[in-house]
């Protein structure tokens, strides 16, 4: 059996979404900030988090969104974190990759991850777990 440990909880706030339609396709392109709370990390996105979503005829597709955080480790040091979170749409389980800057996170680069997305009541929250 899987076990399923809580490290991210990030909360999205959408500032603009720019589209393109096509034949084929919709390009989406949605900007966001907003939060993360956590046991192990506590911050705020940076300018510049987008998720990118390509949207098929046939309704098949996929997102990937980049954003970076700046805050504090659970050792209160001041550090950041990149996340690249990729997924099929239609899933709410993403696959996401991080990178820090803080020694004391440096493990979370190297374990397995995954992702869930929830919009409740137009709140967009992404939690991200270890999975070992």
């Amino acid at each position: 059996m899987k076990m399923e440990n809580k490290l991210l909880e990030i909360y999205v706030h959408l500032t603009e979404i720019n589209e393109i339609n096509m034949e084929e396709v919709t390009i989406r392109m949605a900007l966001f900030d907003g939060y993360c709370d956590g046991p192990y990390f506590q911050g705020t996105i940076l300018p510049g988090g987008v998720d990118r979503q390509m949207i098929y005829n046939d309704g098949t597709g996929c997102l990937s969104a980049r954003y970076m955080l700046k805050g504090t480790d659970n050792t209160n040091h001041a550090c950041s974190i990149y996340i690249e979170n990729t997924a099929d749409m239609g899933s709410n389980w993403t696959k996401p990759q991080i990178f820090t800057d803080s020694q004391n996170l440096k493990w979370m680069e190297q374990v397995s991850l995954k992702g869930n997305i929830k919009n409740e009541n137009g709140k967009l929250t992404i939690t991200i777990f270890s999975v070992t």
